[in-house]
């Protein structure tokens, strides 16, 4: 597969835990400065991909490039300053402050045993204003709540200010208001700030107005790929969720909107 400076390019990745094979022949490419959501049901491979894509899980050679790079040749430190990204499970081992914990995005950037300096602080500051966790910066993190911890872990990433965010469920547990704030905030990196967002979202509304692309995945293969008008049809949401909709236009950006048909509706 020929590469053209993808910040993401995969190429026949398959990836198996024992004799489970959990990803199947993914090839694709991630293309730069665009908010690329992965859709799909429970257990389809999306938490798997991207792990492989953040060298939690290391690739077979020549399966995953970061910047045309072999991802297993880059050191951590290095790939640190590439990918940033907010897990799942946002659970911190050590009650460190909230403040400790956002300017850890800043320690990529430092030589050992060297202190955070006044740009840090700065970056640190703006990332957590984005993420309305300024005013959390004296808590300890495990004082806060699911969802507050969830958007300290994610100004952590943005202080990373790496060229790639990857985001794994970022909004599963935020209200309503922090769950548009925080798309927002994502889709403006992407379009302002030069940064490559992959979000993992399972709400596909969500992911069908903040995204630029989607990858559609089920059984650990990608069923479909493109914009989210060419992904999300009838056939591709009832084959892979197995459940019937009905597909209207967003009156106000023009996308499609999903709407289940269930005993209720029907």
């Amino acid at each position: 597969m020929k590469r053209l400076n993808y910040p993401i390019s995969i190429n026949n990745l398959d990836w198996s835990f024992g004799y489970n094979e959990i990803l199947k022949n993914i090839t694709v490419n991630i293309e730069r400065n665009k908010f690329t959501c992965i859709i799909g049901p429970n257990g389809s491979g999306k938490s798997t991909f991207l792990k492989n894509i953040l060298k939690i899980l290391e690739p077979e050679k020549n399966k995953v490039f970061v910047f045309d790079k072999d991802i297993i040749s880059y050191k951590y430190k290095d790939l640190s300053k590439k990918i940033a990204s907010v897990p799942q499970n946002t659970v911190v081992d050590f009650n460190f402050s909230v403040m400790d914990i956002v300017m850890m995005g800043r320690s990529p950037y430092l030589n050992r045993f060297e202190a955070e300096g006044e740009k840090d602080l700065k970056i640190s500051k703006k990332a957590m204003e984005m993420t309305d966790t300024w005013n959390l910066r004296d808590r300890t993190i495990n004082t806060l709540s699911g969802g507050e911890r969830q958007r300290v872990i994610i100004a952590r990433a943005l202080a990373q200010q790496s060229d790639i965010l990857v985001l794994d469920e970022p909004i599963s547990n935020l209200d309503i208001h922090h769950q548009i704030n925080l798309l927002n905030i994502t889709k403006e990196l992407s379009e302002k700030e030069n940064i490559t967002v992959i979000a993992v979202l399972h709400d596909l509304n969500f992911a069908i107005q903040y995204s630029d692309y989607l990858i559609l995945m089920n059984e650990g293969r990608i069923v479909d790929e493109g914009l989210p008008k060419e992904v999300i049809t009838h056939d591709n949401i009832k084959n892979v969720y197995d459940i019937d909709i009905h597909i209207m236009n967003n009156p106000i950006t023009g996308k499609p909107h999903i709407i289940p048909i269930t005993d209720t509706t029907a």
